[in-house]
């Protein structure tokens, strides 16, 4: 792909490569990246900068999967923030998460980069780039019919790739532009962030502490005077910028001379103000004070340079922060806080680990030595929600209710104006138990409610719902449009779960339920009506009509009388009438029999190779298997921790059922639970590898680590997704604020009352995925419960099933216990 395309396809995404499907490969004419096609003209593009590019956890499926994939049943899901690739039997064959990738933005390139020129510059510092992997803008010119250097986003399923490339002084010296490479920059956007649809973070910290403070002596040529003054502070009506000050009234006597010599003591009272800003002036002061009450001197106590205090205490700062962990943006103004008495400064570090560190090496710190300034450290937890402008709209007014109980945890709330149709969310707050709890209360609200029928559990759902336009792109029905401009509304329509979610208050939930009700059954009368006049289509059948077929069939009926439905499954022709209907079955059954080999209905009883009993609704497997739909349904139950697989031949077959036959024969809600069930039993298997956040009744999944045993060694901590919880991936447990070591240190009570239990009652854990199991009686080959692995219960060695029992008597003498 490059900067300036010739074929307009070229800039247009494939829409089978967004559904997972495209056969084309590199041959295909559509585009197969998905990313920023386009930048806004008015971009101001900075020097040459290799940064960072964060995927955040909850990349949507298409951004996360290359176009690697190109057989024909391609499936994925998103379960607990991975991408699942799925393949035949609803195996999991693959598993992507947000932090498999990384990325790089190059800006300011000339605009005839190529990217076949950034790939051969990669190949030139050892990097293996393809073509797919970047995504560059279009060539732009500005006001002045200038080229504007364009940017390359270069995305690579390899997570220290980014850190390898920013490390790379000399990229620059390679790449095709001939600009500067400006390492600070580079830093600076080292993690910029990308199309992401949600994502949760902890790497913001905020340090604030309190302005130094002056005391301030006015001089009154009066009693009456000062005491009026020092009232007045006392009582609140006067201030210092905006601020309270305790005065306190006082007295002195002064000498006064002439030639060197006292002549007269004099009394000058004069009054104290303390605790005042020291960036405060005297004119702050004596503005607050009636002309006929002003002071005749004054006198500074404890006043340092405001300018030198700042810049101490910036530097200060920033240096231990710096030793923390990498910092990749920060704000180094210090400013005053809205009450006029704290400073702040405020960073974004690379990991979440280092934000942990800054927080327990500098909270309650003094700010300066000798100073009496403490600082105050706080993790600030971001969360980000993209969501479709029409959702927030529907649910404006519910989010801006609760943005004051929000306030009050100390939660702030930001809606960034809609750009492409979407509209980003944020939420920010230094206590996470509060910023998760606004998180859950947002996303219930725009996850809406579904629509179910009057049972309360089957959700209402119309076939017409699921339709595509040929793009790939949901087709939304123009009655959907108008419902939800005419109740202020949003209307989702789920095609996977089949079901449909009403986002919006209640008074509009309740206005618009019972008109989109009505519309849902009227779609499934009109269906009901056109399924007696249908007829499934067969692959050879398809054919046949793409060559000459339709022409043929349309002249016999006429164009207005044939519906070809071919984007959903089953692929089918629908006929306006009984007429037509019997005119297009008797074209069909005229066609030679591998293409049509219908024939009248007549009702066949087939053996089940399960359960042996004579049955008419029989599923036939690619493999000339016959299943009765109770036993293929239990089989899919039963053995999904294996695979699904073909039974036939008293079970010698093994034969991986594809999912398009699974996917036909189960309902929607049965298939996308097998699926589920299928991720969750690979996740059982691959403990080492795969794991779940340890909070009670959260499913959010991530990969686990590969980290050295170090002692010391602080917690490799992220914030999870679902629940915000900070999860150590280190140890899998959440201990905030400590290393591991310190954790099980507090945690060995418990520890040790569990090792206790499990000598107490023959408990033994399994080494792979650390399952509890216990064995009352019988052989001494265990399969694991958690993920199916095969244990000698008499030293826990892991082995193939094949080879355990010569394992067991080589080794022990016996697969048994014997009593001594």
């Amino acid at each position: 792909m490059t900067s300036t395309p010739n074929n307009p396809n070229e800039t247009t995404i494939c829409p089978s490569f967004l559904q997972g499907s495209c056969n084309e490969g590199n041959n295909c004419p559509f585009s197969h990246v998905i990313g920023d096609a386009t930048r806004s003209a008015g971009a101001n593009p900075a020097d040459l900068v290799v940064g960072m590019l964060q995927l955040r956890q909850g990349d949507s499926m298409a951004e996360l999967n290359a176009a690697e994939d190109d057989k024909e049943n391609c499936w994925h899901r998103q379960f607990g923030g991975a991408v699942v690739q799925f393949g035949d039997g609803a195996a999991v064959t693959k598993v992507s998460f947000a932090s498999d990738f990384s990325a790089v933005r190059l800006t300011n390139l000339s605009a005839n980069v190529t990217a076949n020129a950034l790939v051969r510059t990669f190949a030139r510092i050892g990097e293996q780039v393809s073509v797919d992997n970047i995504c560059m803008t279009m060539s732009l010119q500005d006001a002045t019919g200038s080229p504007v250097p364009v940017q390359a986003d270069i995305r690579v399923e390899d997570p220290r790739f980014a850190a390898r490339v920013c490390g790379m002084r000399e990229l620059a010296e390679y790449l095709p532009a001939k600009l500067p490479t400006c390492a600070t920059a580079a830093q600076h956007l080292a993690r910029t962030n990308i199309t992401s649809l949600q994502w949760a973070d902890s790497k913001k910290v905020l340090v604030l502490w309190q302005n130094p403070t002056k005391t301030v002596n006015l001089a009154f040529g009066s009693r009456q005077a000062a005491t009026s003054v020092n009232d007045l502070f006392n009582d609140g009506l006067y201030g210092v910028r905006g601020l309270r000050i305790a005065s306190k009234l006082n007295y002195r006597l002064v000498n006064m001379h002439r030639y060197g010599v006292p002549t007269v003591t004099t009394m000058v009272w004069t009054i104290a103000l303390e605790k005042v800003p020291v960036q405060t002036t005297i004119f702050d002061i004596t503005g607050e004070i009636h002309k006929n009450l002003q002071p005749v001197g004054f006198h500074e106590e404890n006043g340092q340079s405001v300018a030198y205090r700042d810049r101490a205490a910036t530097v200060m700062i920033l240096s231990h922060l710096a030793h923390a962990g990498e910092i990749v943006w920060s704000d180094s103004r210090v400013q005053p806080s809205t009450a006029g008495n704290e400073h702040r400064v405020e960073v974004q570090f690379l990991t979440e680990t280092g934000a942990a560190r800054a927080v327990r090496w500098l909270n309650n710190r003094t700010l300066l030595r000798g100073s009496s300034e403490v600082l105050t450290v706080k993790v600030i937890h971001t969360v980000r929600i993209k969501v479709s402008a029409v959702i927030y709209n529907a649910v404006a007014a519910a989010i801006i209710s609760q943005v004051p109980v929000w306030r009050q945890g100390h939660v702030l709330f930001t809606a960034y104006p809609p750009t492409t149709g979407f509209v980003v969310i944020k939420l920010e707050g230094t206590v996470r138990k509060y910023t998760a709890s606004a998180k859950a209360r947002l996303e219930k609200m725009l996850r809406g409610r579904v629509i179910y029928k009057m049972d309360g559990k089957t959700p209402r759902w119309a076939s017409e719902l699921a339709k595509r336009d040929t793009n790939g792109d949901p087709l939304v029905p123009l009655r959907i449009q108008e419902l939800q401009a005419k109740y202020g509304v949003a209307i989702i329509c789920d095609r996977h779960k089949r079901q449909v979610r009403l986002v919006g208050t209640a008074p509009q939930r309740d206005n618009g339920k019972a008109a989109l009700v009505r519309y849902i059954d009227k779609l499934n009368a009109a269906a009901l009506a056109a399924e007696a006049f249908t007829i499934t289509l067969s692959y050879d059948m398809i054919l046949w009509l793409s060559n000459s077929g339709a022409d043929i069939v349309k002249k016999a009926l006429g164009k207005t009388n044939l519906k070809l439905e071919l984007a959903s499954e089953p692929r089918r022709a629908i006929l306006s009438d009984e007429e037509s209907y019997r005119t297009a079955l008797h074209i069909f059954r005229t066609l030679p029999d591998h293409i049509y080999p219908g024939r009248e209905s007549t009702t066949h009883m087939v053996t089940c190779c399960i359960c042996w009993t004579e049955d008419a609704d029989i599923i036939t497997t690619p493999c000339r298997h016959n299943y009765c739909r109770s036993c293929f349904e239990s089989m899919c139950r039963t053995n999904v921790n294996k695979g699904i697989q073909c039974l036939g031949d008293a079970d010698s077959c093994k034969a991986q059922l594809p999912l398009s036959l699974l996917q036909k024969n189960l309902s929607p809600a049965a298939f996308e639970r097998l699926l589920q069930d299928a991720f969750k039993a690979h996740m059982q298997h691959n403990f080492q590898q795969l794991r779940n956040c340890p909070t009670a009744d959260c499913e959010q999944a991530y990969r686990a680590p590969q980290m050295p045993d170090i002692p010391g060694l602080d917690a490799e901590c992220s914030t999870c997704l679902a629940c915000m919880a900070s999860v150590c991936r280190r140890c899998n447990a959440v201990h905030e604020g400590l290393v591991c070591e310190e954790y099980q240190d507090q945690a060995s009570g418990g520890y040790r009352a569990l090792e206790r239990a499990k000598a107490e009652f023959g408990i033994k854990e399994c080494p792979n995925c650390g399952t509890l199991i216990q064995k009352t009686e019988g052989c001494n080959h265990i399969t694991c419960p958690g993920c199916d692995v095969h244990l000698c219960w008499s030293c826990m060695q892991q082995f193939e099933e094949d080879f355990i029992y010569i394992h067991m008597l080589l080794a022990h003498g016996t697969h048994i216990d014997v009593d001594e």
